[in-house]
């Protein structure tokens, strides 16, 4: 079961139907990412795994390895990149982000007019800059 519903109300229902059935329960919403794992979500399903897939991996380490303070770090850092994210259709979020990775990801489907032009330099720009602070926190997570 993938829950991508983004109420975290539905999680200990999840949770206790998963301890009366056989299951896997996967989150498929970033924001709630943590608290799936800690609801008993096996894993994810993760729109943001496509541009950092190394945030995401760090936070389900942490959180199985008992870490839950560094799981709630990274975490922190997930809920900072959809925040700068939200005013773009998923898709193009995730474009935008490899390509201030410097990753070529071909053309998008359509144009972006002025406005998202100019959010989507924004974006971009803050990106780069917060990319270092991720990868520490990363690196910090990986040399355990």
């Amino acid at each position: 079961l993938k829950d991508s519903s983004g109420r975290p109300e539905n999680l200990p229902r999840l949770q206790e139907a998963k301890a009366s059935m056989p299951m896997i329960f996967l989150s498929g919403n970033d924001k709630l990412l943590l608290d799936c794992l800690q609801h008993g979500a096996d894993g994810a399903i993760s729109g943001l795994a496509g541009a950092m897939p190394e945030l995401i991996f760090s936070l389900y380490g942490e959180f199985r390895s008992g870490h839950l303070e560094k799981a709630k770090q990274l975490q922190a850092l997930v809920d900072e990149l959809i925040s700068h994210i939200e005013d773009f259709p998923p898709p193009w979020a995730i474009k935008l982000a490899l390509e201030a990775r410097g990753i070529d990801v071909g053309a998008r489907s359509w144009p972006l007019g002025a406005r998202l032009q100019a959010k989507a330099r924004e974006f971009q720009n803050w990106f780069r800059e917060w990319i270092p602070k991720c990868e520490i926190a990363c690196r910090q997570t990986a040399s355990r």
